[in-house]
């Protein structure tokens, strides 16, 4: 984070995508690391919190935290759950945060 926040040019606005600690995105990845996955063994996921904590720790300001849902692979229950997207970041991040 420190080496983000040393080239990111003054004024500059810096956006973080992140698959939450606890999403299910991120327990599938994590499980396949054990499993032997090369490229998850050494992934590490974190919480809004703690990716609050090193953004600040770098000098950084955070001017909005918002979750995001997890969305099913299958297209319908995705499409029903859209709409609810928006309202849901601002309560949890939970899943995936930005």
């Amino acid at each position: 984070m420190y080496e983000i926040a040393r080239v990111l040019k003054p004024g500059g606005q810096l956006v973080i995508g992140d698959l939450g600690k606890w999403s299910l995105w991120a327990i599938s990845w994590r499980i396949r690391g054990w499993r032997g996955a090369t490229m998850w063994k050494a992934a590490r996921f974190r919480t809004a919190g703690d990716l609050r904590r090193l953004i600040e720790a770098a000098g950084l300001r955070v001017d909005h935290l918002s979750g995001a849902i997890f969305y099913p692979r299958w297209e319908f229950a995705a499409r029903l759950m859209a709409p609810l997207d928006p309202r849901l970041g601002e309560l949890t991040t939970f899943g995936a945060h930005l």
